[in-house]
């Protein structure tokens, strides 16, 4: 952790909503097997109509989570990305001033 010591209170700001955002994508999935074990269990109703409405519910809920994994997923790519880029350049010029010194 002593990368972040390099990091101003912006990029450690980054840092921590990324890793908030990968925490999230990662209880996403376990989340999306429930809805879909819901959606296979939803074929077995004997009632057409009320078959379809569970199949829809189920679907819409699975398409929302897709897009939201799509979205928390870019925010905490651009975020650790920014951070590490940000970072790593600090940390260069700084070893070249110290070389240079």
């Amino acid at each position: 952790m002593k990368i972040v010591g390099y990091a101003t209170g912006g990029e450690k700001v980054l840092f921590v909503i990324g890793h908030i955002c990968a925490a999230i994508m990662g209880t996403v999935l376990p989340m999306f097997q429930i809805f879909f074990a819901e959606q296979i269990d939803a074929f077995g109703e004997p009632d057409q109509d009320k078959q379809f409405e569970l199949v829809k519910k189920n679907g819409i809920i699975m398409i929302c989570m897709a897009a939201g994994m799509w979205v928390i997923g870019y925010i905490y790519w651009v975020c650790l990305a920014t951070f590490s880029n940000k970072v790593a350049n600090r940390i260069k010029i700084l070893y070249l001033e110290a070389i240079l010194r």
